[in-house]
């Protein structure tokens, strides 16, 4: 959505319910089922340019990510999981 005009820009499934934090551009999505999705922070478009599926951990995928110290940081029940998001 625009911010100041409350206009939907564009509509996209990505990965489902979940939640999302931005960091350096992009989108971290964590959806309820367990994928990780990285997406370009734009009004143009919802284009998932990496995504992976969290395994460890148990009980639901509720956890909001963080992205602190070039790492993003996935909690699932009581495991946490750390992965390098560095420029390199």
């Amino acid at each position: 959505m625009e911010l100041e005009t409350g206009n939907m820009m564009y509509e996209a499934c990505g990965i489902g319910k979940g939640s999302v934090t931005y960091a350096d551009g992009m989108l971290y999505c964590y959806g309820e089922r367990g994928e990780v999705a990285l997406v370009p922070a734009t009004p143009k478009e919802h284009r998932i340019v990496s995504s992976f599926r969290i395994s460890l951990g148990t009980g639901h995928h509720w956890a909001h990510p963080v992205v602190t110290g070039g790492r993003l940081y996935i909690r699932r029940g009581d495991t946490l999981m750390a992965y390098s998001v560095a420029k390199r």
